[in-house]
């Protein structure tokens, strides 16, 4: 038979979660193999520490922080099984908070790993394993306490010119409380003498989760850019109790037009020289005739 790769689903991706100390919290995930004619899919589960690795959100699951000691608080019912094709199951995990738990935030990643053949049941030995994967369902929790709710905009970044290129924004968040914190980021785009918009994300604005201790890097592209024109640009931040708008007039043009605009205003600007000094040199002579 030819070889397949073996597919797995989880749902939800990520869950938030409320916690008290000295309390037991339960929830639960599910874990599907989701096409009709799949052959059977062994898995595995285990609970990872979750950080966020750089300022562009990737996440690592290896490296323990005082914020992922929620890993050592967790059990799951069951850690492994396999699921034929267009089933599911449903994985059942509690959340014993010790007493003296930190209040803030608590991070953690249910990673879900597909089996290679050999190690699934032998039902599932009609298709060859062509690579094994694995998808996470990553837990965001608060444990009850003293929170703080606290960030910075570190960086706003948005040039008053762009030459032959897109508008690109950029900017950068951190988030200097102990719990996690969402941003949200929306893009509008007016002309210079005018309210109504041209471009605006309002409706599907950039929507980030930044973890306690980290930054965060947004990057917003206005594709259809225009190639000449003066724009008024607006940048809206929602995060941490912060909200600002950046607002900017923006020209679009190509390079060419730039450099024909800076001739154009040396030359102006040469004929107010030469218009002076022809004036001064008027005076003198009738001075002179005086």
């Amino acid at each position: 038979m030819a070889s397949r790769s073996l597919s797995i689903a989880i749902s939800p991706g990520s869950q938030e979660v409320s916690l008290v100390p000295g309390e037991t919290y339960e929830g639960s995930f599910t874990v599907l193999n989701p096409f009709p004619d799949a052959a059977q899919v062994g898995f595995r589960v285990r609970v990872a520490p979750m950080t966020s690795e750089d300022e562009t959100f990737s996440l690592d699951f290896d490296d323990a922080t005082d914020f992922s000691q929620i890993v050592s608080w967790v059990t799951l019912e069951p850690d492994s099984g396999a699921l034929d094709g267009h089933t599911s199951t449903e994985i059942h995990y509690r959340i014993s908070v010790p007493a003296d738990a930190p209040a803030g935030g608590q991070y953690a990643a249910f990673l879900v790993q597909a089996l290679p053949n050999d190690t699934a049941p032998a039902e599932s030995s009609t298709a060859t394993v062509k690579s094994s994967s694995q998808i996470a369902m990553l837990l965001y929790a608060t444990v009850a306490g003293e929170t703080r709710i606290e960030g910075t905009v570190v960086e706003h970044s948005l040039a008053p010119v762009y030459l032959d290129a897109p508008l690109k924004t950029t900017l950068l968040l951190s988030n200097t409380g102990n719990v996690h914190s969402r941003a949200t980021v929306t893009l509008r785009v007016f002309p210079l003498f005018s309210s109504e918009e041209v471009y605006s994300t309002e409706e599907t604005p950039t929507y980030k989760t930044v973890l306690p201790g980290s930054r965060l890097l947004f990057e917003q592209v206005w594709d259809e850019t225009p190639k000449l024109g003066l724009y008024r640009v607006e940048e809206e931040v929602d995060f941490a109790g912060i909200y600002t708008v950046e607002s900017r007039v923006v020209l679009f043009a190509p390079f060419w037009f730039v450099i024909l605009a800076f001739l154009f205003l040396v030359a102006i600007f040469y004929g107010l020289i030469e218009r002076l000094s022809l004036r001064k040199k008027s005076k003198k002579k009738v001075r002179k005739k005086s």
